[in-house]
């Protein structure tokens, strides 16, 4: 078997920790030394997304050829209660699939509410989603991390559109004037809504339908290991460098979040007698930058802490509490822009570069290099 539709299993990236659940599948090509993941919607393949970088990967037993086309249906790997890896299908995984199904108390409700989807066992699928809703209120989730996986539905339910119309620049450029007004977020009953609230749109109700249906399918493959991030190739890879202007009036329209944080956290530090009330006054349209300027605006303002260690030293120690914050596939993203606006303050440029040389994420790593060469340019 050869040509450019020809890949190559050659295992999967773990996000279980070795314990049972899905890995997302990893391809080679024998004309390519990249790393290949399948991009599926309905379990069939939509096309194959080339990696950067050189993530950790479980190797599978048996690496033979497989013919990636448009439609294929989607491959899997499973590792089951006893810890075997199963590859295939939905159909030749479905004994398995049901059989550990059967004994959940080895399985993790996540994987189970997984399982009863693939499966199209309904009655599992209500089961296992109350029962994953009562041990979520029994641990504990508080009303932060509610409101910080509305922001990460949001930010998918957002790219779900802006990928229906970017064929429409100019209704592209209206919808990212507008798109607070289309909100994705997490209802009572842990599933994913959406809600409109302005009518004077641009967007019709058929595009927003189909948004929805696939930041549904995307959330719930991506918080069980079967999608490697809900953010668009093209929002990941854009260069920091397209970002030269330092105007509040820019940070105020910037498409991405971090280069808004980033922004808007330079200025304070430009203006440290001030900064209290530069956040105080900054609102942004994106929760995750909103909510770590209203943390950060909390802390500088408490005196003696700005007394002991001045506004540097406060955005410093503040890094890792974004880093921790931000949504893992942004991470790598949020740490570039950061070290673009901030890197000239050492205090800030060490902890920057504390973090991502820290980091063991291949997502995260991904701009290891950018982050680096940014804070080299302000040594």
């Amino acid at each position: 078997m050869s040509g450019s539709n020809t890949f190559v299993l050659v295992g999967g990236i773990d996000l279980c920790a070795g314990k049972p659940g899905f890995l997302i599948p990893i391809f080679s090509k024998p004309d390519s030394k990249s790393c290949w993941i399948q991009e599926c919607h309905n379990h069939r393949l939509v096309q194959m997304r080339e990696l950067e970088g050189n993530p950790s990967i479980i190797p599978c037993a048996d690496s033979t050829e497989v013919l990636r086309t448009r439609n294929a249906k989607q491959v899997h790997i499973y590792r089951a209660a006893d810890l075997s890896l199963h590859v295939g299908d939905v159909a030749s995984l479905k004994g398995v699939l049901l059989r550990d199904s059967q004994h959940s108390k080895s399985t993790d409700l996540g994987v189970q509410i997984q399982i009863a989807l693939l499966t199209g066992n309904s009655v599992k699928l209500v089961e296992t989603r109350q029962a994953f809703q009562h041990s979520q209120i029994e641990i504990g989730m508080t009303r932060s991390l509610w409101s910080y996986q509305n922001s990460v539905a949001r930010e998918v339910g957002w790219n779900a559109i802006e990928g229906r119309i970017r064929h429409d620049a100019e209704m592209v450029e209206h919808f990212r004037k507008q798109r607070a007004d289309y909100d994705f977020f997490y209802n009572e009953c842990g599933e994913i809504s959406f809600r409109q609230y302005s009518t004077n749109t641009t967007i019709n109700s058929s595009i927003t339908a189909a948004a929805l249906e696939e930041t549904q399918e995307r959330l719930h493959s991506l918080s069980l290991g079967l999608a490697e991030t809900p953010v668009e190739p093209q929002q990941l890879n854009l260069p920091i460098e397209d970002y030269q202007t330092n105007s509040p009036a820019f940070y105020r329209t910037s498409s991405r979040q971090e280069i808004r944080l980033a922004q808007v956290i330079g200025e304070a530090l430009e203006s440290p007698n001030r900064a209290p009330d530069i956040l105080r006054e900054y609102r942004d349209r994106a929760k995750f930058a909103d909510r770590m300027v209203t943390m950060l605006e909390e802390e500088i303002r408490q005196p003696r802490l700005l007394e002991d260690s001045g506004v540097e030293a406060i955005v410093a120690s503040f890094v890792d509490k974004m880093y921790n914050q931000a949504f893992y596939a942004n991470r790598g993203f949020l740490l570039a822009a950061l070290a673009k606006q901030l890197g000239q303050y050492p205090l800030i440029h060490a902890a920057i570069e504390r973090r991502i040389n820290a980091s063991v994420s291949w997502q995260t790593n991904q701009y290891r290099d950018e982050v680096l060469a940014q804070l080299k340019r302000h040594q």
